[in-house]
């Protein structure tokens, strides 16, 4: 059991991981072993109204082979504060400028040394039990399985939204954006209830420090292409949090980023003839046309009805005298 620093104003915060905590751990596996070293990173940057809640989610786990690293950008706001509350159990973290959130997980898993991990963002969180989940499963695997659980949408307050849970097995599916990805169904694959061996991590070059919006998604492509079995757990993991201000809300930067990251990633499979590659461009291509001309008849739409209401209430644009 960990003894964390006592909460202020705890009649506010109740439940997971503030009042809850996952079950207590055995220090070593029933026959003496140790259990397997899990590596959880964190990328921060001026998250202070969540990172608590995150790190709690962490620590609250109980695991005793847990190695946690922070990363953070140069928070300006109480980030910092929150964070030496907890650096007692923390393993490394580091507050200095960098090139973003896929260059802040990668300076944290240079430094990892566990088996199996994940990085969890700042305004995110693990579920109960997450970690004792994984860490019973990764004994009857081989060193290339990705683990995928289920994770819940939650809102700012952390209300539950939906839980979701992707079918993506093969590559062939990840780059089928309108069959899978983008199907309307919630068939996407939840980051924060992702757990992968850290040497697979490491050995498919991490992420693409360029990408911004869609860095989770170019790497199961790259773990496909190097052999990954993508293992279900059926188990939720991991809590997404929807909240205004998120580089992902921006739906449009989002969709052009997946767009990207398929084309390289059918472009970097060897392993596909010719003609199986010509088929899923094509998918990514239909894929690609139907979204622009909807993204293209929207803005349109949108100067439409601001030119009518503009007409309607005598509203002059800028440039007019």
């Amino acid at each position: 059991m960990i003894l964390l620093p006592a909460l202020s104003n705890i009649e506010l915060k109740k439940g997971w991981p503030w009042t809850e905590e996952s079950q207590i751990f055995s220090r070593k596996k029933a026959d003496g072993s140790e259990w397997p070293r899990l590596t959880i990173v964190t990328p921060s940057y001026n998250q202070g109204r969540f990172i608590e809640e995150t790190i709690r989610s962490v620590l609250l786990q109980n695991y005793p082979n847990l190695e946690y690293i922070i990363i953070d950008g140069g928070s300006n706001d109480n980030t910092l504060e929150i964070i030496k509350k907890y650096e007692p159990w923390i393993t490394y973290w580091i507050s200095e400028p960098d090139k973003g959130q896929s260059d802040a997980i990668n300076k944290g898993f240079q430094k990892a040394t566990g088996t199996y991990g994940n990085w969890i963002n700042s305004d995110d969180l693990l579920e109960k039990d997450a970690l004792s989940t994984i860490a019973q499963s990764i004994d009857f695997k081989n060193g290339k399985t990705v683990f995928l659980g289920d994770y819940k949408e939650i809102d700012y307050n952390g209300e539950v939204i939906k839980i979701s849970r992707s079918d993506i097995r093969k590559l062939e599916e990840l780059v089928d954006l309108q069959g899978y990805w983008r199907n309307g169904r919630s068939n996407q694959i939840g980051q924060q209830a992702t757990f992968f061996p850290v040497r697979l991590f490491k050995d498919v070059g991490m992420l693409n420090r360029d990408n911004h919006y869609s860095m989770d998604y170019e790497l199961w492509g790259k773990f496909l292409i190097a052999g990954a079995d993508f293992c279900p757990v059926h188990k939720t993991l991991g809590a997404f949090r929807v909240h205004d201000g998120q580089k992902i809300s921006n739906r449009h930067k989002t969709t052009k980023s997946l767009i990207k990251s398929a084309v390289r990633l059918i472009n970097s499979c060897h392993d596909w003839r010719r003609v199986k590659r010509n088929y899923y461009t094509r998918l990514l291509m239909m894929f690609s046309v139907r979204y622009y001309y909807g993204y293209v008849r929207s803005i349109i739409g949108v100067r439409r009805r601001v030119k009518y209401l503009s007409q309607k209430f005598g509203i002059r644009s800028g440039n007019q005298v």
